[in-house]
Order: C-alpha cells, then sequence, then structure tokens
C-alpha cells in the first residue's frame, strides 16, 4: 500500500500528504478512533513511518510506534 500512496500522488497530481489522507485520516475517521489516530498532533500516539523515494520504488526506512523508533 506503501507505493500506492506514491502512485494516487503521481496520477492525481496532489502532494503526498493529500494522497496520505486516504491511507491514514480517512480510515480512522471512519472506524471511530480519529480522537488519537490518523494524524501527527499534540496528545496522539505518534505513530509515522519514514520512507526513502528513489522514484521507483517508495522504502520503509524507520517505524515510530507512540513516539518511540523501533525499526
Amino acid at each position: 500500500m506503501l507505493q500506492v500512496i506514491f502512485l494516487i500522488a503521481d496520477k492525481t497530481d496532489k502532494p503526498i500528504y493529500e494522497a496520505m489522507q486516504l491511507f491514514t485520516s480517512n480510515p480512522a475517521k471512519a472506524i471511530d478512533i480519529f480522537g488519537d489516530r490518523g494524524s501527527l498532533e499534540l496528545g496522539k500516539r505518534a505513530d509515522a513511518i519514514a520512507v526513502h523515494r528513489d522514484g521507483v520504488v517508495p522504502c520503509l526506512t524507520a517505524t515510530i510506534c507512540q513516539g518511540r523508533r523501533v525499526s
């Protein structure tokens, strides 16, 4: 699904943060957990990933869970 975020952004000429909402805040709102997940805001879980994009396939470089790097 990570690659799909970049494909959507490329095909629609939208910024990556707008394409990401399809996989982050929108689903969190749909299942009523947006209060603590789905976006990076003060007081939320702070789950995130870091990605390197070389133009071919995006590569996960770090995983942050509850504000702490786990990989």
